[in-house]
């Protein structure tokens, strides 16, 4: 299987085809395990709160710093 490799995904929250939402509930399905930062560009707080509820590591809004999203690469890493 491709993700048995995988640490962790960056999932955007519009994907063509899938959303990265509905991405993580595939997996979170199929008891993955693979922690998930999710990056958009059309997001709000309310989404945020309940993707983090969800299991989700960091939610970050476009435009982000580098510094941020290697920050929730590393608590992705460290889980």
């Amino acid at each position: 299987e491709a993700l048995r490799n995988t640490d962790c995904l960056i999932l955007d929250m519009r994907m063509p085809g899938m959303s990265g939402l509905d991405l993580q509930r595939r997996l979170a399905a199929r008891h993955s395990g693979i922690p998930v930062i999710f990056i958009t560009a059309h997001g709000d707080q309310e989404e945020r709160a309940r993707l983090l509820r969800d299991g989700a590591v960091d939610y970050l809004l476009k435009p982000f710093s580098e510094e941020a999203l290697l920050n929730a690469i590393d608590a992705a890493l460290s889980l």
